[in-house]
């Protein structure tokens, strides 16, 4: 399924593809990252990962904060942006597009570095409850050590302000987004469908007429054996009598969830498609 979808995708394009895995501490960013890497790889798909952790600055760069509830407490303040060299971040993730087909970035904070976030081509937000958060970073050990209080404090504010910012960006951005929930175990062929899904499906709402020319052209591809075009309309019989109106309330939102629905749905019963356009026409004729 990975070579179909992505295997051409630097040759037609030109580019590597970018892909985002972020979310909060402890939602298992960096075990799907490196998992859908060695995925890509065993295709003969060349791919690398960029680790945020990686590029934190030194304890005695890192800005501290006191404790709230203990003045004699001071938290390192590791969930901002300013405790990363992400200067040198970015320039790994430029020398790994140069080399490789797919680039895959993690990190809780990438969604908040611009010059970042506008290199990934689609990505997937983990969101995780607080108290399941809390409990799995309670088994963790970090360097320096979490002081009591850190979590509440600092950690999930932070994390809670990130997610907050990126959901207003990304409903004015056409950037591909998936959220997926990390309060049990996500699969890693779960998570490759929705790349796959985000990169190789295209979903329009549009009010004008469609152009059957504009999809055709979008699914078309060099290593297309066929393509196959279904158009349909909205009934026009109920019981053997002819609907001269229908009317029906439906958000965006959820338009796009139930293509999204269909797109993987088809995915997982025919695995060699390489893509998939749905456009649906809003609005009505008289």
């Amino acid at each position: 399924m990975l070579k179909q979808a992505f295997g051409k995708l630097k040759s037609t394009t030109g580019k590597s593809i970018v892909l985002g895995i972020s979310g909060s501490t402890c939602a298992g960013k960096t075990t799907l990252a490196d998992g859908l890497r060695q995925k890509f790889i065993d295709v003969g798909i060349s791919a690398d990962v960029i680790h945020q952790d990686v590029f934190y600055k030194e304890k005695e760069e890192v800005s501290t904060l006191t404790c709230k509830d203990n003045s004699s407490i001071l938290f390192y303040h590791y969930d901002q942006i300013n405790s990363l060299k992400y200067d040198e971040m970015l320039k790994a993730v430029l020398e790994a597009k140069e080399l490789n087909d797919v680039v895959i970035i993690e990190g809780n904070m990438i969604t908040n570095i611009e010059s970042i976030f506008k290199e990934i081509d689609a990505i997937i937000l983990l969101t995780i409850d607080k108290e399941i958060c809390e409990e799995r970073r309670r088994k963790r050990v970090y360097d320096p050590p979490d002081e009591k209080g850190y979590f509440t404090q600092v950690v999930w504010p932070a994390w809670e302000e990130t997610l907050n910012k990126v959901k207003i960006e990304l409903k004015t951005s056409n950037k591909p987004k998936a959220f997926k929930s990390a309060n049990t175990f996500i699969s890693l062929d779960e998570i490759v469908i929705e790349f796959i899904h985000l990169i190789c499906d295209k979903l329009e709402l549009i009010n004008s007429p469609i152009d059957v020319n504009i999809s055709t052209k979008w699914v078309n591809s060099p290593n297309c054996g066929a393509t196959s075009i279904f158009i349909g309309t909205t009934r026009d019989t109920f019981e053997e009598k002819i609907v001269k109106q229908l009317e029906y309330e439906a958000y965006n939102d959820m338009a796009y969830l139930e293509m999204s629905k269909l797109c993987k749905e088809v995915r997982r019963n025919y695995s060699t498609i390489e893509r998939i356009c749905i456009c649906h026409r809003l609005g009505f004729e008289l």
